[in-house]
């Protein structure tokens, strides 16, 4: 059974990779905290941030988009 608390953990290091400018495992991890836990609005907005910094605004919108539909 899948925990919310293990997508938690997975959208926390997310973020603190996505602090330290390491935006490849920062991606890795809030991608493996969406399977997770995808109901979560909060990993979907973090998700559109990551793509916003790395230039990729399509994708950014798409993750912002199912942040409203949660």
């Amino acid at each position: 059974m899948k925990s919310p608390n293990d997508a938690i953990y997975w959208t926390s290091l997310a973020i603190l990779l996505y602090q330290q400018n390491n935006f490849t495992e920062s991606f890795e991890a809030i991608i493996k905290a969406s399977t997770l836990s995808p109901e979560l609005y909060e990993i979907w907005y973090n998700l559109g941030i990551l793509y916003e910094k790395c230039k990729q605004p399509e994708e950014a919108l798409i993750a912002y988009t199912k942040v409203l539909e949660l």
